[in-house]
């Protein structure tokens, strides 16, 4: 398989690992054959023949175009080796033969199905094969020991140069041999001896263009399924890297950012603000006497509740920028990119007032529900600033709505 056939034999592969543990144990199994087969189980066939495609059909097409050219070329030689039947293998040869075959090349790069354009190489190659025989048969002239040499050279055309896939090398090889065999039964000699000495020559460059293409196909195979298990490796490998990714920016309790996250995603949001000259606010929260929510209800309850505040908070989010994240403990922080401070209070109102409302027990509480402090931070940050003023501020609004008695918010400028 050439390199840039290889390079794209992983391209496509499932993102289900059962699929992907299907595919390698197919692919292994393949490889672990002795002797291994010419053919793979049905999903790694349909994927073999969809690799390097465009590289085949250049192989196809060149070919098929050399043939073409020797089977035009020839023309010129009927003159001398077909002069009693000249004008019927002209007329043959470029009124029917040619015309047809440059269709075909023409409209080979439309037939998505592989093996057709492979059968319609072999078929085409064998017609014009066929063609050269029929012209020995007809005419008396014709010299069948250069016409032996043309039918060999058409056949190793097709088997090396084409690299027809072994199945329908064989069969393109067998219809060559029947070719030869019906051009030596026309113009049998009485010679026993040399037509088999030809015909030996002839048995001899089958078996060894057969051989060959069968070596060729089994090592490109392998080298797929090799590409395949390193793909496999690789799309692993990514989906562990992706985890692992995922596990290090996020938070394990409630599935929200984590604290790294959010730090990391406000360095870059307070830069953007501070070049696109556009507000940028912040929220902090706390849950109102969680301590002694864990101390009543237990920390079971108490995971559960922070889960159920998460999901609040996010499902409150309507832009894709917009972010919340769990800061540490029981508290939460909402990032609110190109937002002012006003807006960003209104929102602050919102989330408070839908922990309110939900009645969330909460026994050791004076509100004998689950309640939220919220402090406000915003601005148009100046050149120069400090994306930590920003934290400090919203720190600050919310040691005062603390401060105030919890169950609201405060906002600082």
């Amino acid at each position: 398989m050439a390199p840039n056939e290889l390079q794209h034999a992983w391209q496509a592969l499932p993102d289900d690992v059962g699929k992907l543990d299907r595919l390698e144990e197919q692919t292994r199994a393949w490889l672990a054959q002795a002797p291994r087969s010419l053919r793979f189980p049905a999903e790694l066939d349909a994927r073999f023949d969809s690799q390097g495609r465009p590289q085949r059909l250049v192989r196809l097409q060149r070919a098929l175009g050399a043939v073409l050219v020797i089977f035009v070329l020839l023309g010129a030689v009927d003159l001398f080796l077909l002069p009693d039947i000249l004008e019927t293998a002209w007329l043959i040869r470029y009124a029917i033969v040619t015309p047809l075959v440059l269709v075909c090349l023409l409209w080979m790069p439309r037939a998505h199905w592989e093996r057709l354009r492979e059968s319609l190489v072999a078929g085409l190659i064998l017609v014009m094969a066929a063609t050269q025989v029929l012209f020995a048969i007809l005419s008396d002239a014709a010299p069948v020991a250069q016409f032996d040499l043309l039918l060999i050279l058409a056949m190793l055309i097709g088997n090396l140069v084409a690299q027809l896939r072994y199945r329908i090398a064989f069969g393109f090889t067998a219809g060559m041999l029947l070719l030869y065999l019906a051009q030596e039964a026309a113009h049998y000699e009485g010679r026993p001896v040399e037509q088999c000495l030809a015909l030996g020559g002839m048995l001899v460059a089958c078996i060894i263009s057969l051989t060959v293409r069968r070596n060729l196909e089994l090592e490109r195979r392998i080298a797929f399924a090799n590409g395949l298990l390193g793909g496999i490796t690789q799309r692993r490998l990514a989906s562990a890297n992706e985890n692992l990714s995922a596990q290090a920016s996020s938070d394990p309790l409630t599935g929200l950012a984590n604290r790294r996250e959010l730090d990391e995603r406000l360095m870059r949001l307070h830069r953007n603000a501070i070049r696109q000259q556009q507000s940028l606010s912040l929220l902090f929260i706390d849950v109102d006497y969680f301590k002694r929510f864990n101390d009543t209800y237990g920390h079971q309850a108490g995971d559960d509740c922070l889960r159920w505040l998460g999901g609040i908070f996010r499902d409150s989010l309507r832009r894709p920028m917009d972010m919340v994240a769990r800061y540490g403990g029981e508290e939460f922080a909402v990032l609110l990119p190109d937002t002012p401070p006003d807006a960003a209070r209104k929102l602050a109102e919102q989330l408070r007032n839908a922990v309110y409302v939900a009645r969330l027990p909460h026994e050791s509480s004076p509100h004998q529900r689950v309640t939220i402090s919220i402090g406000v931070a915003g601005s148009v940050p100046n050149a120069g600033a400090l994306s930590a003023t920003l934290v400090q501020a919203a720190d600050q609004a919310l040691y005062l709505a603390k401060e105030e008695g919890r169950n609201c918010v405060v906002m600082v400028s």
